[in-house]
């Protein structure tokens, strides 16, 4: 896959509302996007995984996330962060853990993010800047396996 691709079929989600744990076109989470999305072009560790995403709290597991990561998505530095690629941040003010994830677009010539967000006035799949803010919350980087330069 292409990273213009998977910037592409994230961006296709846009709108789609908010269902914690949904895998779908009426619903879907910030987990289940990025699992659709690899889905969606052909990336086997990711289609493979998926149904084992299943049954979680909306404040995951830390270390399962992270183990179930490790085997569907390959992870990279975060100095070479790049349009396709997948966020893991703490979103939660007072909860520094992983609980969140999206997919990094490019967007008005600098970098963009495209996620499932559940806060009130979204609720929605949503694509905005990836501002300081959001920079400042990232915990890990990774790619899809089958991803091609």
């Amino acid at each position: 896959m292409k990273r213009y691709e998977i910037i592409a079929e994230a961006r296709s989600w846009r709108g789609v509302p908010f269902r914690h744990q949904g895998r779908g076109r009426t619903g879907i989470d910030c987990a289940g996007l990025v699992e659709v999305v690899g889905t969606a072009l052909g990336d086997a560790k990711v289609a493979m995984l998926g149904p084992t995403i299943r049954g979680y709290s909306r404040l995951p597991n830390e270390p399962e996330v992270q183990r179930l990561m490790a085997l569907a998505l390959r992870r990279k530095s975060p100095i070479d962060l790049r349009p396709g690629d997948i966020i893991q941040s703490v979103d939660h003010a007072g909860y520094r853990k992983v609980c969140h994830m999206g997919i990094v677009t490019d967007l008005h010539g600098g970098l963009g993010l495209v996620h499932a967000y559940n806060r009130v006035g979204y609720k929605k799949v949503v694509e905005h800047t990836l501002d300081a803010e959001w920079i400042a919350k990232i915990s890990s980087v990774f790619e899809y396996h089958s991803v091609e330069d």
